[in-house]
């Protein structure tokens, strides 16, 4: 039992060692993307693709993967049985 309880440790051990260099990549890419983003001008957060809590939404058309053509009357309207089922189990794509 206690070569169990060691393998357990140095898997432990080498896990949080793995963690290491992969929060170092992440906040590099990070810092990559704030610089690219004042280069271009952009802001960096989800602001601009991101409407505030109540703001109603504009006018839209989509097509589904099934070719079906979905639009905001359609949502108010009550969206096909078919296609209400569809986005209520996740399987739709819009």
């Amino acid at each position: 039992m206690p070569v169990v309880w060691a393998a357990l440790a140095i898997l432990c051990v080498i896990c949080l060692l793995n963690l290491l260099p992969t929060v170092a990549v992440i906040r590099r890419l990070r810092e990559r993307t704030e610089l690219i983003n004042r280069r271009s001008g952009q802001s960096s957060g989800q602001a601009e693709i991101t409407l505030p809590a109540g703001t109603r939404v504009g006018g839209f058309r989509v097509v589904t993967g099934d070719d079906r053509v979905v639009t905001l009357g359609d949502l108010r309207q009550g969206a096909p049985e078919e296609l209400g089922a569809d986005l209520l189990s996740g399987s739709a794509v819009l």
